[in-house]
């Protein structure tokens, strides 16, 4: 998504280079190069697993860190490059062998995840000190990084969203909750699951639809069935952007139940088409959401509460229409300005 938004608004042209995905459905403007890379590697599917799967693990991103510096090497002998931005602390290590080789500058995006590693492992840390440059999306987060990457390095950046795309066309509302986001273990759907079956008794009609995909699917469908709500959960897999858009139009509001956040963009997403916002207090949450919602602690009687309060909700259409105008404090432009100014200072 930021490669997108920064090679389409960037005055800089773009060549990127990503992992090869038949599922890509992101449009990127005709005049941007891009370059692909194939290979498998292992997901980190849970927070904490055994020593032998953590070697495979090790194993499979740095074969993926190879795979992405054979390729940038190759893109280098073809393209004229004037600085690297990577956009996940997994492609450090090429980016970083890649900087001190070609000699060009060299800058990284972080958000929640990308922090979470670089605190648990000091490879991480120790290259991000060495970054010319560091994008963070969540003021949340900057303490932490100054902890060891200088403050003159560190760039606050927020998120955009695509205002052409998510906005507000629907006052008529469906009998069903929105979330959107990969499947995997920090966005903690589980939470989520447990908390919405609490209310099914009490609100028998009432819909949970979530959007995404990822490696906890099989474990969240089987959640489902033995919280005996398969009837009312519909999982909805990858979606495009309209068709994201269009859901949320429908929705009554939107869940965010996740254990690790750095600024997600889907909740300024869904403010845009009018959602107003439960979520777990992480990352920038608490305020980019404002009066938009509420902020609830991550356990289950409490997301529970936080749910059938919103149903409740008799003030709901205020916070509509605070979601709709806290949105436009964030856009794709704003963001990609600050980017090109680093970019120049860089290049200079």
């Amino acid at each position: 998504m930021h490669c997108k938004q920064y090679s389409n608004l960037s005055e800089f042209n773009s060549v990127i280079l990503t992992k090869e995905n038949p599922k890509n459905i992101f449009p990127i403007g005709n005049e941007v190069k891009i370059y692909t890379m194939r290979y498998r590697d292992m997901p980190a599917r849970d927070r904490e697993f055994s020593s032998l799967r953590f070697l495979f693990l090790v194993i499979t991103k740095l074969w993926g860190e190879l795979n992405s510096f054979i390729k940038i090497i190759s893109i280098f002998r073809k393209e004229e490059i004037g600085c690297i931005h990577i956009h996940s602390i997994n492609y450090i290590i090429s980016g970083s062998l890649a900087k001190f080789i070609f000699k060009v500058p060299l800058v990284i995006n972080l958000g929640g995840t990308d922090l979470m590693r670089a605190k648990n492992y000091f490879l991480f840390r120790w290259l991000l000190s060495k970054v010319d440059k560091v994008f963070y999306v969540s003021s949340s987060m900057k303490q932490v990084l100054e902890e060891f990457i200088s403050p003159d390095k560190l760039i606050y950046t927020s998120n955009g969203y695509d205002k052409d795309i998510f906005k507000f066309d629907n006052d008529v509302r469906e009998n069903f909750i929105i979330n959107v986001g990969n499947l995997r273990w920090q966005k903690n759907h589980k939470l989520l699951l447990r908390s919405f079956s609490n209310l099914t008794t009490k609100y028998p009609d009432l819909k949970l639809k979530i959007i995404g995909s990822g490696d906890e699917l099989n474990g969240l469908q089987r959640l489902v069935d033995e919280l005996g709500i398969k009837d009312k959960v519909f999982f909805m897999g990858t979606l495009s952007q309209a068709e994201i858009a269009s859901l949320m139009n429908k929705a009554q509001f939107f869940c965010l139940s996740s254990s690790s956040e750095g600024f997600p963009k889907v909740i300024v997403e869904a403010m845009a088409c009018g959602l107003p916002i439960i979520s777990t207090d992480t990352g920038n949450c608490r305020e980019v959401i404002s009066l938009a919602g509420i902020i609830v602690d991550s356990d289950e009687q409490a997301y529970t509460c936080g749910l059938e309060s919103m149903l409740l909700d008799a003030d709901l259409e205020v916070k509509r229409r605070h979601a709709i105008q806290r949105s436009k404090d964030f856009s794709w432009e704003l963001v990609v300005s600050k980017i090109d100014r680093e970019y120049s200072n860089l290049l200079r």
